[in-house]
């Protein structure tokens, strides 16, 4: 019975020496993604863009040509700290149209359209020691448009030149608790981990103390800002050295290990993944002004139209890394207001007003994501949203119920260092006549704002809408 006794206790013993032992047993994809806290971030980004692209068909007699052209500069700020978090979006967007169309040889139509286009959101949430925020939540946006089109039949041509001036303001003051985590950094230092581990480059079982210092380094890289790209990539990859060789974590610095470390920094997509719960509150104030004119033979025809009101939302989010490889999040979203517009047409000599009372009954949907490795992914998002609303103009009520329900497909394969292929689609139904005038909280992680949908109105009974984008590309060089 005493051998009995002896033989259990040291069991035992080694069971819990063995446990206690990380090295021994902890595997990288064991790593606790929902336990991550980030550390600080601090990121800004300027970017200088421009697109050009056109279409065009023939059928028959008839031709169309279409081409369009824009430069945009943009500016992304993102911070994340202990008592702050928050992100905001800037865009300045010139843009050109130019359309013509031959219908015979009888008749044809030109239009050329400028635009100047600026837009802002911002997000801010302060924080206490409580977890608890106040947040207040900006946007603007201005649109200017000027462009003139002419129609030609025979050997008559009718000129019609169009100005329109839209500003639309909103501010969105809220409470509430909880934050959402961004864990980026630490499935990075995972990846790089478990590559070095797949060619038996690693002289240990990493800890999970150890994924977190080389997530921080990983973090701390990733923002710093060179004006040469190459001398950044060299700056990182010497960090990400040192920090690994100060680990203890390999000990054969030969090239299979450098050509690891290289490729997960430099090639391994970056997936934006967040782990937390946030449940928020508020009132949100909105402004709109929209101008137009148009002018043409023995015509000259202004829109006015001034809009203000207010609307009040509550929202859940949570986000979960469930694993590695498989993050779930889910949100709700409850929101209602009124909204008054008051205007004047002078080409019809007569004023108008138009008062909107708009409630989002719900808005939910729910993100399942699959993300095996640095090379592809693939979410699936159900979503549906209820809303009712009623509008008001001199008087004629009118009323409407809408449902629109459905399901989003994003996904990515990186089918070699050159070769990729994206492909994203979606499918929904729609009950009656789906018109949503309402503000919420966009359920994303870093760089989501509360933002403003108006006259999004589908018209139609019982409509299937669908779409989808099938992306190739190859790196020529």
């Amino acid at each position: 019975m005493k051998n009995a006794t002896f033989t259990l206790l040291l069991a035992l013993i080694t069971l819990v020496g063995y446990s206690q032992n990380p090295s021994s047993t902890f595997n990288i994809k064991d790593y606790s993604l929902k336990d991550y806290v980030a550390p600080d971030i601090r990121f800004r980004q300027l970017n200088v863009l421009s697109d050009m692209y056109g279409n065009g068909s023939q059928r028959g007699d008839y031709k169309y040509t279409r081409f369009s052209g824009n430069a945009r500069l943009v500016f992304d700020n993102y911070i994340n700290v202990k008592d702050f978090q928050g992100s905001s979006y800037s865009a300045l967007t010139l843009r050109n149209d130019f359309t013509k169309s031959i219908q015979d040889t009888l008749r044809s139509n030109k239009s050329s359209n400028s635009s100047v286009n600026l837009f802002y959101y911002g997000q801010n949430r302060w924080y206490n020691h409580n977890d608890r925020f106040f947040g207040f939540h900006p946007s603007f946006g201005y649109n200017f448009v000027d462009g003139s089109s002419s129609y030609t039949f025979d050997t008559i041509t009718n000129t019609r030149i169009n100005e329109a001036h839209e500003i639309n303001v909103s501010f969105l003051f809220s409470v509430g608790s909880g934050r959402i985590q961004p864990v980026t950094a630490a499935r990075r230092a995972m990846d790089i981990l478990i590559s070095l581990q797949k060619y038996n480059r690693l002289a240990k079982s990493p800890t999970s103390a150890d994924i977190d210092s080389l997530s921080h380094i990983a973090n701390r890289i990733a923002y710093k800002r060179f004006f040469d790209r190459r001398y950044k990539r060299v700056y990182q990859l010497e960090e990400l050295d040192k920090g690994i060789r100060d680990l203890e974590l390999v000990d054969n610095l030969d090239m299979v290990y450098a050509a690891n470390l290289s490729d997960i920094w430099g090639y391994g997509r970056l997936y934006s993944r967040g782990s937390g719960t946030r449940f928020e509150t508020g009132l949100v104030p909105v402004f709109s002004y929209d101008y137009s004119r148009t002018r043409e033979q023995n015509f000259d025809g202004v829109r006015e139209v001034n809009g203000y009101g207010g609307f009040a939302f509550v929202s859940w989010l949570k986000q979960v890394p469930i694993s590695y490889a498989w993050q779930s999040d889910f949100s709700v979203d409850l929101s209602g207001g009124i909204k008054i517009n008051n205007g004047l047409e002078t080409n019809q000599l007569r004023g108008f007003d138009t008062v909107t009372i708009a409630t989002e009954l719900l808005n939910m949907s729910y993100s399942l994501g699959y993300y095996p490795n640095t090379r592809t992914f693939v979410s699936l998002t159900p979503f549906a949203s209820l809303a009712a609303t009623q509008w008001n103009q001199n008087g004629e009520k009118t009323e409407k119920l809408g449902l629109n329900t459905g399901i989003n497909l994003n996904s990515y394969y990186y089918i070699s260092p050159r070769f990729r292929l994206s492909l994203s689609g979606g499918l929904s139904f729609l009950s009656d006549e789906y018109f949503n005038q309402t503000p919420f909280p966009t359920p994303q992680l870093s760089n989501s704002s509360t933002y403003y949908r108006e006259n999004e109105n589908i018209s139609g009974t019982n409509i299937f809408h669908y779409n989808y984008q099938l992306t190739l590309s190859y790196a020529i060089f």
